[in-house]
């Protein structure tokens, strides 16, 4: 039996999104897909199947470890890994007409329908604060060049590719006002003479591709709220927020137990004796304001209402705790170049006291 279409996903894949394998022919009568340890089976209608196996994917990932951070190390981000799976083709009888393994590298999120993976990004470092920079690479070699302030350069070699979170902070520390990215894929290419006598503007730009933009702040409010969440391109984001008030919502319940009743002749009546039960636990909302945030910032925030994963960062402690974002309706003035972006995040409840 020959095969007369063959769709097998592979390159950059994004594990929310649509990941088809179509296969057509004459006597095609099923296919197997094996994802790791597991499998699935599609049978073909009429010759032809089309199969999406993004559930098969997400299966890949595990929940606790995709939200470890190291924000001492250059790693590949946990969001993003290599997957090899396997399709087999069945015609009929049961024989294999077809057998082939590809390989892709999967990512944590999903693109929106015209939406590019390699588009720059916008970010912005609270100073104080734990930071990390999650950027795409298409392939391993090359590196980064890091312009600090539009002066100064920082070439930083670079093996990894996908995901990338890069702890910048030496890097950073002499940063007042914006960092810019490069990324260039060739090997061969080497620092400039130029490097730190006259800045950026004399590289051969046709080189590499700027990456991201970073705003450098050192903003303090009196009720800080520092946050990170992965956004919908398995970047890890940061952002540090206003607190406005703080909400407790208390449940208690309770309930009235019978242990014991005896006629008392003498007073005739009933003596009862019960036992009371009463438990209590308190749920923590955080209203929590961006103030005066730019439309390319209102993107970036806007996914933190849609992660799954989101940490509060507690200074005193130097840790990370889980929160959640509420949903609901935020309305963007699009017309507005500066405006607020308000949130609210739900802290997770607490068993306080029963008896």
């Amino acid at each position: 039996m020959a095969l007369s279409k063959v769709i097998i996903p592979n390159g950059v894949q994004y594990a929310f999104n649509p990941i088809i394998i179509a296969l057509e022919g004459e006597e095609l009568m099923s296919i197997q897909v094996a994802v790791g340890v597991y499998t699935a089976r599609y049978m073909a209608h009429e010759g032809k199947v089309v199969a999406d196996i993004s559930t098969l994917v997400q299966l890949q990932y595990d929940a606790s470890e995709v939200s470890l951070y190291n924000y001492t190390t250059t790693e590949v981000a946990k969001t993003c890994k290599d997957v090899e799976f396997t399709v087999t083709a069945y015609g009929q009888a049961g024989v294999v007409e077809m057998q082939q393994t590809s390989t892709c590298t999967l990512v944590w999120g999903a693109l929106y329908v015209g939406e590019r993976m390699m588009d720059m990004r916008h970010m912005t470092w609270f100073k104080g604060y734990p930071f990390l920079i999650s950027l795409m690479r298409e392939e391993g070699n090359g590196g980064l060049i890091i312009s600090v302030d539009g002066v100064k350069e920082i070439h930083k070699p670079m093996t990894y590719k996908g995901v990338v979170n890069l702890p910048l902070e030496q890097e950073m520390a002499s940063a007042k006002f914006f960092i810019d990215i490069y990324d260039y894929q060739n090997s061969d290419y080497a620092d400039s003479i130029w490097d730190e006598t006259f800045g950026f503007q004399f590289r051969e730009r046709e080189l590499f591709t700027q990456v991201a933009h970073i705003d450098v702040t050192d903003c303090r409010y009196e009720n800080p709220i520092y946050v990170r969440w992965i956004d919908r391109h398995g970047f890890l984001c940061h952002w540090l927020l206003k607190g406005i008030q703080r909400k407790s919502d208390i449940e208690g319940g309770s309930a009235w137990y019978r242990m014991q009743s005896n006629y008392d002749d003498d007073e005739r009546s009933m003596r009862v004796s019960s036992l009371r039960m009463r438990n209590y636990s308190r749920s923590d909302i955080l209203s929590a304001v961006a103030p005066l945030v730019s439309q390319d910032d209102w993107n970036t925030l806007i996914d933190m209402v849609s992660s799954p994963i989101m940490d509060m960062y507690l200074p005193g402690m130097d840790r990370w705790i889980p929160i959640s974002a509420n949903g609901g309706t935020i309305t963007n003035q699009m017309n507005v170049p500066l405006q607020d972006f308000v949130i609210e995040l739900s802290l997770q409840p607490h068993q306080l006291q029963s008896i």
